[in-house]
């Protein structure tokens, strides 16, 4: 689909919101940051998204759309949704922070809604299911 941020080919969209793409982008570079601190390439971040595209159905939890709130249930881990849902993805780069993106998919399209690091152990149960993409 093109490039974004440091990430010469991505095989998806990256939100289409133009705020929240500059959002994505700004955020991509600090979590580069944490990547080289751990003297691991920041492509990761590269390798990461392009298995979301890739491997769409290969997720480790679902946030379902809550109707009455408007929203998606963000520190929940769902099986199945009735409705809308968002597909998390879980990576384990090998350090204590975990790196979780989030994407929507409708058929065959592919869309990253968020990317960013998680560390609390709550999260990677709240967020993963306690399951983990090495990458």
């Amino acid at each position: 689909m093109g490039s974004f941020g440091f990430c010469q080919d991505i095989d998806c969209e990256i939100n289409p919101s133009i705020s929240e793409r500059d959002k994505l982008e700004g955020r991509m570079y600090w979590d580069a940051r944490t990547l080289i601190r751990n003297n691991i390439s920041p492509y990761k971040i590269c390798d990461a998204i392009n298995y979301v595209c890739n491997n769409p159905d290969d997720y480790c939890c679902l946030q379902c759309y809550d109707e009455l709130e408007g929203d998606y249930k963000t520190n929940e881990c769902s099986n199945n949704c009735k409705g809308k849902a968002r597909r998390t993805y879980c990576f384990d780069f090998g350090i204590k922070e975990k790196y979780l993106v989030i994407a929507e998919v409708n058929g065959n399209r592919v869309t990253i809604i968020t990317f960013f690091f998680i560390s609390r152990t709550k999260d990677f149960k709240n967020k993963c299911g306690n399951k983990f993409i090495p990458i």
